[in-house]
């Protein structure tokens, strides 16, 4: 990790064998570019070598990573970071702070310390299936979007109502529901 830190490479290009050094955790510290910070914060974000990421994000992206559970702001992204750490909105910093200054207000974001809430693989991917197609209908109650991938029988082993829809499920309940799918 500390040939990573000093030698200020490409992040998206960073090699796995630099990601994975848990003996000798570092701190990820970035202004992440905008078009792309999602996309480098679920490269990282599993990342056993790294202790925290804090990065300067658009505010909109960081009001997603710390969203709660029932708000517009809460999908994907949030749980595909919550899954493996803790998020904290740090401070927002105005446009006036930038030379020139962007049309954006800035957002300063803590991802804390690894804490895996699930390890196996065929969950994380029946995790992700699941996540990715409650999102893309998430106005539509979850036994619709989610038909063919979880039963009536299994939403109801899991105590989740289906009438529901996906921001208003807890990460854990989502996990729940992808343990039924693979069982």
């Amino acid at each position: 990790m500390d040939q990573l830190l000093a030698s200020n490479q490409d992040v998206i290009i960073v090699d796995d064998e630099h990601k994975q050094q848990p003996q000798n955790p570092a701190i990820m510290v970035g202004n992440l570019p905008y078009n792309i910070a999602s996309q480098i914060l679920l490269r990282f974000v599993t990342c056993e070598g790294l202790s925290a990421l804090v990065c300067m994000l658009q505010r909109e992206v960081a009001l997603r990573l710390v969203a709660n559970c029932g708000t517009s702001d809460y999908g994907r992204l949030t749980l595909a970071v919550r899954l493996w750490r803790d998020t904290q909105l740090l401070f927002d910093i105005a446009p006036a702070a930038f030379d020139p200054s962007p049309r954006v207000v800035s957002s300063m974001v803590c991802l804390g310390g690894l804490r895996p809430m699930c390890k196996d693989q065929k969950t994380l991917l029946a995790f992700d299936v699941l996540v990715r197609a409650a999102f893309m209908q998430r106005r539509k109650q979850l036994g619709n979007s989610l038909a063919g991938l979880v039963t009536k029988e299994q939403f109801a082993a899991q105590a989740i109502d289906p009438t529901r829809r996906a921001a208003d499920l807890h990460i854990e309940e989502f996990l729940r529901l992808a343990k039924a799918r693979m069982a």
